[in-house]
């Protein structure tokens, strides 16, 4: 699936700050469905204290825009790219 990401649709284009930080703020996790089958992903409470904007809910059930976890995992890698850098210096 495709969304759309041109920078020409968007306005108030900021990085995302402590970005590692906020990964590590959310667990990949395991789980099985009441209703039956098993699934992975992310818990949208916990994204949702670290990252809003990547979760919405809909007939009071929370979900998650996992589109929007790319954008965070991004800044995450960039982070960590940077502390390798500074290491190395």
């Amino acid at each position: 699936m495709a969304l759309f990401s041109d920078e020409n649709l968007k306005e108030n284009i900021e990085p995302i700050d402590g970005a590692l930080e906020k990964v590590n703020l959310i667990n990949g996790v395991t789980w099985d469905w009441k209703e039956g089958g098993a699934d992975a992903g992310v818990i949208a409470q916990e994204v949702e204290k670290v990252l809003p904007e990547a979760v919405f809910e809909n007939n009071g059930v929370k979900m998650v825009n996992y589109g929007a976890l790319i954008g965070l995992q991004m800044a995450a890698i960039n982070e960590l790219q940077e502390k390798l850098e500074a290491k190395d210096a």
